[in-house]
């Protein structure tokens, strides 16, 4: 039985195997997607996008960077001596490749970037890493349990919202108390090292100020896809937009996309605006144009941020 268990980690750990898996992952993707879009009807509902909304959403996609960074900063800052301009643009080259490369695997870039370029440990770094995920989903089930609320229906039953927000905030509230202990249990130097900077970089206010800022970040990506429905002169409160894209939040968090990041989005998308009454053409539609906003910004403005990361280190030669 380990002997199989073996073999595939070997084989699933595999450069190649991933590569294959993540093309066949997106050919699947886009041959459902050929099938069950009517192209003449996509075309009618891309022509009545409004392109000053889309400008509109555009912009305030590019606000969320800002928090990004610097919920990362603010731990950050506390260890090692670093510029937000920095960090701001090691957020940009993180989301670039966590969106290019399939099954979530560029969220490691982080660790690697934050090491890179603040001189972080790797074990700081995947702290870190953690830290702003738990943020993440504790901010999205917040806001998707308080807009039901305000919808007035129950997708799911609230017994189980309730007992997985229950979770992240027991987890966060004991992680101090269970990396304090984590020496005492893990023999390891690694192990102190990881609870002394917890103790150093996690205080009361950097959890507040990490809480304001995951919050605001979310607040803008929700407006940013809501500005897309409004592009195609669709008009529902905001706090439907929050209901019904979080499927689509959950779906760009699951390592089950493709290259680009394509097809778990979309379905979700889909999905939480049928469910809510929107018909299935705009759903589709506004669904594609949104990802295709989020790929075009974040691929430019990741590219942006290597060229320059790369010109710094050849003016430093």
């Amino acid at each position: 039985m380990w002997q199989v268990i073996l073999i595939f980690r070997k084989i699933a750990g595999n450069k190649f195997f991933k590569i294959g898996v993540s093309v066949l992952l997106t050919y699947f993707v886009f041959a459902y997607f050929f099938k069950i879009v009517d192209f003449e009807v996509l075309k009618q509902q891309v022509g009545k996008i409004n392109w000053w909304w889309m400008l509109a959403s555009a912009g305030a996609y590019l606000v969320t960077y800002l928090f990004r960074a610097w919920r990362i900063y603010l731990i950050v800052r506390r260890e090692q001596p670093v510029r937000y301009g920095t960090i701001y643009r090691v957020s940009l080259i993180h989301q670039f490749y966590n969106r290019i490369l399939p099954f979530k695997t560029g969220e490691l870039s982080l660790v690697y970037l934050l090491k890179k370029n603040c001189n972080l440990g790797a074990g700081n770094g995947s702290l870190v890493l953690l830290f702003i995920r738990i943020f993440d989903f504790l901010v999205m089930f917040m806001m998707f349990l308080l807009c039901s609320f305000m919808i007035g229906i129950d997708l799911i039953d609230r017994k189980y919202i309730y007992g997985i927000l229950a979770v992240f905030v027991l987890f966060l509230c004991l992680l101090p108390y269970l990396l304090k202990f984590l020496p005492k249990i893990v023999k390891h130097p690694k192990a102190a090292e990881l609870s002394a900077f917890y103790k150093r970089s996690v205080t009361p206010q950097v959890l507040v100020k990490t809480f304001v800022s995951t919050l605001l970040m979310w607040l803008f990506l929700y407006l940013s896809m809501h500005l897309v429905i409004a592009a195609f002169s669709i008009s529902i409160p905001f706090y439907v937009t929050v209901c019904a894209t979080f499927l689509a939040s959950v779906g760009g968090m699951l390592p089950i996309n493709g290259i680009g990041g394509f097809g778990a989005v979309e379905t979700g998308w889909v999905l939480g605006f049928t469910l809510l009454g929107l018909d299935k053409p705009a759903a589709v539609a506004s669904s594609i144009v949104s990802n295709l906003e989020s790929f075009v910004i974040i691929v430019l403005f990741g590219a942006g941020a290597l060229l320059i990361e790369r010109i710094q280190k050849n003016d430093d030669i």
